[in-house]
C-alpha cells in the first residue's frame, strides 16, 4: 500500500512542474509514456502471473528449488526476445507517430519522432523488470518488491524531474529512463535470484515442458491482459488520434488523478493472488472464504472513501494540485474516478477467479466492455470532447460489479452475493456519502492552495478511520495473515 500511494504521490508532485516546463502538449507526450509502460504488460503473455502461481505452490525444497529456477530461466529468454521485438517495433512507429499521431503546435515533427524513438527503447528495456518482480510475489517477498520499486521510481522521476527543468528536453529525458530501467531490470534480478533458496548448486536451464505444463493458463491470463489493457489505454489512443494534444493533455490531468485509486488496489490484488492460490492448494475452503470476504471488505473501505470524497471535492482537489481548475478536466476526473472505483473492487474477485484457474469470465465481461465501450466512446467524443474518453470506464465498471460479481458468486461461492454487497459495498458507502456532502456544506469559500487539500484530506481520514474500527476484527485478520 505504502508502495502504490509512494508512486502516486511522485507522479502527483511532478505533474505540475511537467505542465509548466514543458506545457500541456510535453505533458501529453510523458502520459502517453506512463500509458505505454501499461501496455507493454500485454507482451508479458501471462508469464508475470504464471510465474507468482507457480513459486507460490511449489515446494521448498532441493526440487522446489529447481522449478522455479527452470521457470524463471524458461520465460526470461522468451522475455528477452519480446523485450527485442517491441524495440524494433516501435522505434519503427515512431517515425509515423511523430508525423500523423501526436498533433502539436509546440513540438515539430521531426523531434517528436526523435523523442517517441527513444522512449521505446526506454520502454523495450524496462519491460523484463516485471517478470522478476513477479518472482518475487510468488515469493511472498512483498516488502522487498516495494523497497526495490519505490528506489526505482524515486531514480525514475526525481532525475527526470531534474532533467526537465534544466533542459526541458524529452530526448534526453527518454535517454535517462533507458539507463534507469536497464539498471532496475538488472538489480531485481539479482534479489530474485538471492532469494530462491539452493541447498546444491544447481544451473538453470530452458524447459518447454515447463510451457506446456502452463500454456493455458498463461495463454488465459495474457489474453485478459490484452483484453484489460486495451480497456484502459482505448480512451486515450481514442483521444490523441479525434482530438489536439492540448485536450489530450487535460484529460491525461484527470485520467493521473483518477488512476491514485488504481495504485491503492495494485497491492491488494499482489498479496492475495498467491494467498488465494496457496490456500486453494491446501484445499482450506473456510479459511480461503474468511480470507476472500475479509480482504474485499478492507479493500473496499479504502476505494469508496477516496472515490466519494474526490467526487465531492474535486474542483478543490484541482486548485490545490494545479493551481488552476479546467472544468472539462474536474468533470472527466469524477467520471473516471466512480468508474475506476468500481472496476478496483472487482480486482480481488479477480484475482479469486484465477487462483481458481477461471480466465474466462474475467476475460468475457472485458470483451463486452470493448464491444459496447469502443462506439459508445467515439460517439461521446465527438459530442462532449474530452469528457467523452470517459465512457468505455463507464461500460467497464458497469458491467463488472454487475454482471461479473453475479456470474462468479453462481460458480465459486454460492449464494454468497448478497452478502458480499451487505458485508463488503454497503458500509462504506452509508459513511463516505453522508460525511462527505455535510463536510461540503462545511467547507469556507477562500480557502487557499494548501487549506483546499487539507480539508477533504481530513474529512477522508476521518471516514477512514470511523470504517477501520467499525471492522475492527476482520481488519486484524488482514493484517495479520489470517
Amino acid at each position: 500500500m505504502l508502495n502504490g500511494a509512494y508512486n502516486g504521490v511522485v507522479i502527483i508532485l511532478c505533474t505540475p512542474f511537467y505542465v509548466t516546463y514543458l506545457g500541456i502538449d510535453g505533458y501529453a507526450v510523458i502520459s502517453f509514456w506512463l500509458m505505454m509502460q501499461l501496455f507493454l504488460l500485454v507482451f508479458d503473455m501471462g508469464f508475470g502471473a504464471t510465474l507468482i502461481k507457480e513459486f507460490a505452490a511449489s515446494s521448498l525444497g532441493y526440487e522446489g528449488s529447481k522449478l522455479k529456477l527452470d521457470f524463471l530461466r524458461t520465460f526470461e529468454l522468451i522475455t528477452f526476445w519480446v523485450a527485442a521485438g517491441l524495440a524494433v517495433l516501435l522505434i519503427f512507429l515512431a517515425n509515423f507517430g511523430g508525423e500523423y499521431w501526436f498533433r502539436s503546435s509546440a513540438i515539430s515533427t521531426d523531434n517528436m519522432s526523435d523523442i517517441l524513438m527513444v522512449m521505446a527503447i526506454a520502454l523495450a528495456v524496462q519491460f523484463p523488470s516485471s517478470l522478476y518482480a513477479s518472482g518475487l510475489v510468488g515469493l511472498h517477498r512483498h516488502r522487498e518488491v516495494s523497497l526495490l520499486q519505490i528506489g526505482w521510481n524515486t531514480a525514475r522521476y526525481g532525475l527526470g524531474l531534474a532533467v526537465i527543468i534544466c533542459t526541458k528536453n524529452l530526448v534526453i529525458f527518454f535517454f535517462l529512463q533507458t539507463a534507469i530501467a536497464l539498471l532496475q531490470s538488472l538489480s531485481i534480478r539479482r534479489v530474485l535470484l538471492s532469494r530462491i533458496p539452493s541447498v546444491v548448486p544447481y544451473k538453470a536451464r530452458f524447459n518447454l515442458n515447463l510451457i506446456r505444463r502452463a500454456w493455458v493458463f498463461s495463454l488465459g491470463i495474457a489474453a485478459t491482459s490484452f483484453i484489460a489493457v486495451a480497456v484502459t489505454s482505448i480512451d486515450r489512443l481514442m483521444l490523441t488520434v479525434m482530438l489536439s494534444a492540448e485536450d489530450v493533455g487535460k484529460y491525461a490531468l484527470a485520467f493521473s488523478a483518477a488512476g491514485l485509486i488504481q495504485m491503492g488496489i495494485q497491492p491488494f490484488y499482489r498479496v492475495f493472488y498467491p494467498k488465494f492460490s496457496e490456500l486453494i492448494g491446501a484445499d482450506d475452503s473456510d479459511i480461503l472464504r474468511d480470507v476472500y470476504f475479509d480482504s474485499c471488505s478492507f479493500t473496499a473501505s479504502l476505494i469508496i472513501p477516496i472515490a466519494v470524497v474526490g467526487a465531492v471535492f474535486s474542483s478543490y482537489l484541482f486548485y490545490a494540485w494545479m493551481g488552476v481548475v479546467y472544468p472539462e478536466t474536474i468533470l472527466a476526473f469524477r467520471i473516471l474516478l466512480i468508474s475506476i472505483a468500481m472496476s478496483g473492487l472487482m480486482w480481488l474477485p479477480a484475482a479469486f477467479q484465477h487462483a481458481h484457474n477461471w480466465t474466462q469470465l474475467h476475460m468475457m465481461i472485458m470483451v463486452g466492455a470493448i464491444v459496447v465501450g469502443i462506439p459508445a466512446t467515439f460517439l461521446a467524443i465527438e459530442k462532449y470532447g474530452l469528457v467523452g474518453g470517459a465512457a468505455i470506464w463507464v461500460v467497464h465498471g458497469s458491467l463488472q460489479v454487475t454482471v461479473e460479481l453475479y456470474l462468479m458468486h453462481r460458480r465459486l461461492l454460492v449464494g454468497q452475493m448478497a452478502n458480499w454487497c451487505r458485508v463488503v459495498v454497503l458500509p462504506p458507502l452509508f459513511v463516505s456519502i453522508p460525511l462527505s456532502l455535510v463536510s461540503l456544506q462545511f467547507i469556507p469559500s477562500d480557502l487557499g492552495r494548501w487549506a483546499s487539500f487539507a480539508w477533504p484530506a481530513a474529512t477522508g481520514f476521518v471516514i477512514l478511520v470511523i470504517l477501520y474500527l467499525s471492522t475492527l476484527k476482520s481488519n486484524k485478520r488482514v493484517f495479520m495473515g489470517h
